[in-house]
């Protein structure tokens, strides 16, 4: 089954992710903007900065304060050097949409594109209470019970235009759950408008968009470097940083102003075919997202062992060591007695388990592998236990 086409899950970030940081090795850095023209209009210019935050858009705003600019005239948003509209990847389900592992991703990027949400029970009634403290609105249908134990779900429903989530089942403790936004556009116009309110900065109009004049003065810098980012990307298996960067890159390698998927996989079969000697053919490889999380994405055992092969023959890009060795990241408790003799990717879907990687053998000889299991019914326990087997077999000199 080595050549056959298999869903990767999350193990596809070891290779999507390797192009990145090929491209954009320590050096780049997302840079989010506020810059002030002659007539006292702000431009916030956004780079999609995945780990851009409410505190460090605060911390911008009263930068721009100290900077002896306030009441800004008109506020424009500047997302001419981001990202496409593209919030999702192509075989993405729509039930993954109240997981925040799987966020949309936007020029728009804030706090990760999630909401706090805190369910409570309520002593006076059969009914728990469901609170937020955020300014992006989103509407509920409570159907919840207190109950003798926690057995609940929630879900967004196709009936409603606009951003509901349908919860039901019972609750027996206080919940904090986190759920993705659907419109992150929205969400950041709404944090920006409450932020400039506690500023005490009066602004009453919309938020329009439009570039940033080439003699507005920069009022305020807020930078993220990718080398924060490509062990989040790599060890914890973030998706909305996976595709961010992904993006990034193809914007980078062309040269173009918007970030694009399909630049991003441009750039990605370049790096494979003209530095790495690989030829990903629709035989090999079928790419839908950089992530795993598509449900279209495909790819055989063989083309991944073989990348890492080449990967590892690359000797400028040391990919190994941006991986999680064992008791690190997702691999946290598993390969604990081995943990300095494996660098490895997991990957997991319904009904799918996945682990890629390199393992020093008891014998040092350094072994590429990949593992894909897929259309099990059993709990993902059982895959994960067959995947270490195996991992300790090769390791022992018993897979050769």
């Amino acid at each position: 089954t080595a050549q056959a086409l298999l869903h990767p899950a999350s193990t596809l970030k070891l290779l999507t992710i390797a192009g990145v940081i090929d491209i954009l090795k320590d050096n780049y850095e997302y840079k989010t903007q506020i810059f002030v023209d002659k007539d006292n209009n702000w431009y916030i210019k956004l780079s999609g900065d995945p780990l851009f935050s409410i505190d460090n858009l605060k911390s911008l705003i009263k930068q721009t304060k100290k900077s002896g600019f306030k009441n800004p005239n008109k506020i424009y948003l500047d997302v001419s050097k981001a990202f496409d509209d593209k919030t999702s990847g192509t075989g993405w389900m729509s039930d993954d949409n109240t997981n925040c592992f799987t966020p949309y991703f936007s020029s728009y990027n804030i706090d990760s594109n999630c909401i706090n949400l805190n369910i409570t029970i309520n002593q006076n009634s059969q009914k728990p209470q469901i609170t937020y403290n955020n300014a992006y609105k989103i509407n509920f249908i409570n159907n919840l019970k207190t109950g003798a134990n926690d057995n609940f779900n929630f879900y967004r429903s196709n009936l409603y235009n606009d951003d509901f989530i349908i919860f039901e089942g019972t609750i027996k403790n206080n919940q904090n759950i986190k759920i993705p936004v659907l419109n992150p556009k929205r969400n950041f116009i709404a944090k920006l408008d409450n932020l400039l309110k506690k500023e005490n900065i009066n602004y009453y109009d919309n938020y329009e968009i439009k570039d940033t004049p080439y003699n507005a003065k920069l009022a305020a810098c807020h930078t993220t470097s990718v080398s924060a980012l490509y062990p989040l990307a790599l060890k914890n298996s973030n998706n909305l940083i996976t595709e961010t960067l992904f993006k990034t890159s193809g914007k980078e390698r062309l040269k173009t102003n918007l970030g694009t998927f399909e630049d991003g996989k441009t750039a990605f079969y370049d790096f494979y075919i003209n530095k790495l000697n690989l030829n990903p053919n629709y035989r090999q490889l079928k790419l839908e997202d950089a992530s795993g999380v598509s449900r279209n994405d495909l790819i055989t055992a063989d083309f991944t062992t073989d990348a890492l092969i080449q990967l590892e023959k690359n000797s400028n890009l040391n990919f190994r060591n941006y991986l999680a060795k064992g008791n690190q990241g997702t691999l946290t408790n598993r390969f604990v007695d081995i943990r300095d003799n494996i660098w490895a990717k997991t990957g997991t879907l319904n009904g799918i388990s996945a682990l890629s990687g390199y393992i020093l053998d008891a014998n040092n000889n350094l072994i590429a592998f990949s593992i894909m299991i897929q259309n099990y019914t059993e709990d993902d326990k059982e895959a994960k236990k067959l995947e270490d087997e195996i991992i300790y077999s090769i390791y022992r000199g018993e897979i050769k």
